[in-house]
């Protein structure tokens, strides 16, 4: 081939003109056209290029280089194929997706990437990234197996911390005045005198709450005969609830210094100078609990309607079969009998009342509450 005037060897020749490249329309090329000598490169035996590899020349304003996959199909597959130039306006949308052309390795490049020194390198870090992968192995395996015994220390530690918590608030509540006793409260109490009790109680003030002394409330309360039971119920930080239940009077008791109020088992309740208005006055009947007489009384009161009791004067009885009622306004009689059945007697003696109502009765006898007998 005749070398262009002015070519050097390893130059780009220059390009054709203008009327050798292709026609700006592309379907009127034969598909057996062929492309200039001077835009094709040397036959070599690489594989074949898809990708740009040659710009126009500045001369050539009307074409640039394209991806030559698009005009493949146009030249002999056994001839490689370098570069084609087109005309841009025909082609300038193919180009918008085109890779960028990877630079050439030369062979200085390759031999400073396997030299010796990067060898040795990229061989330490094989090794240390080897040992790294070996060590998350076994930190791995070594969770599975100590999985269990990790598991048996947290219930010891979860254990182990509430059990200290718990002695730490026992201590501190037992033996400091963080929780002492500052107020005491008395619920349920209506006849007891209850400023009397909380100061009978003023010793346990500044007490612990978990140390109070539970005999010591016990032996005071027992000096206020009207409290029959009790509860006592700590409150934190600093309150002592007592509950308590107190003695029901049924009847009123003579003594040499005025009167007793007793509950049904015959214990003092309340003492006055007067007689207590409400309650009936027992005569000679022995204030005895284990005594028959008293225990047939005092079942006998307590069976008597609220109405009833409230009319009734006095209670007499010598022995346990005779027990009678003095009625306060009319004066009238009542024989009760003996503590048999003493609930229906004392349903039926309401009924006899209000059906005699302003009658001239003297006496009334229920102690058959079948067979009433009255006079």
């Amino acid at each position: 081939m005749k070398r262009p005037a002015g070519f050097e060897p390893g130059a780009t020749p220059p390009p054709e003109p203008r009327q050798n490249s292709l026609p700006e329309d592309r379907s009127s090329v034969p598909k057996t056209a062929s492309v200039p000598k001077t835009s094709i490169a040397p036959k070599t035996r690489s594989p074949r290029v898809t990708r740009v590899v040659r710009r126009a020349e500045p001369q050539d304003t009307g074409a640039i280089t394209v991806d030559l996959s698009e005009v493949r199909a146009q030249h002999d597959r056994d001839k490689p194929v370098r570069e084609v130039i087109l005309p841009a306006e025909d082609l300038s949308a193919d180009l918008s997706n085109d890779e960028p052309a990877r630079p050439a390795r030369s062979r200085t490049h390759w031999h400073a990437q396997w030299s010796p020194r990067r060898i040795a390198q990229s061989t330490a870090k094989t090794v240390r990234d080897a040992v790294q992968q070996r060590k998350k192995a076994e930190r791995r395996e070594m969770k599975r197996f100590t999985s269990a015994a990790r598991r048996r220390r947290q219930v010891a530690a979860v254990v182990a911390s509430a059990v200290a918590a718990l002695i730490l608030f026992v201590a501190v509540g037992a033996f400091t005045p963080l929780m002492g006793l500052q107020t005491i409260q008395i619920v349920g109490a209506t006849r007891l005198d209850t400023a009397a009790a909380v100061s009978a109680l003023e010793a346990q003030k500044n007490v612990p709450l978990p140390v109070v002394d539970k005999s010591t409330v016990e032996a005071t309360l027992k000096n206020f005969s009207i409290v029959q039971s009790y509860s006592v119920e700590l409150v934190p930080p600093h309150t002592m609830l007592i509950r308590v239940v107190e003695r029901v009077p049924i009847l009123a008791v003579q003594t040499p210094d005025g009167f007793d109020l007793v509950d049904p088992v015959g214990v003092v309740v309340e003492h006055s100078a007067g007689r207590p208005e409400g309650f009936p006055l027992s005569v000679n009947v022995p204030l005895d609990p284990a005594s028959p007489v008293f225990s047939a009384v005092s079942e006998a009161v307590r069976a008597l309607p609220a109405d009833v009791a409230a009319q009734v004067d006095t209670v007499t009885a010598s022995t346990q079969n005779d027990v009678a009622f003095q009625l306060r306004s009319s004066g009238v009689q009542v024989v009760w009998g003996s503590a048999k059945d003493s609930a229906r007697k004392g349903v039926v003696l309401k009924s006899a009342l209000a059906g005699l109502a302003g009658r001239p009765v003297t006496s009334i006898n229920v102690a058959s509450p079948d067979n009433i007998v009255f006079s």
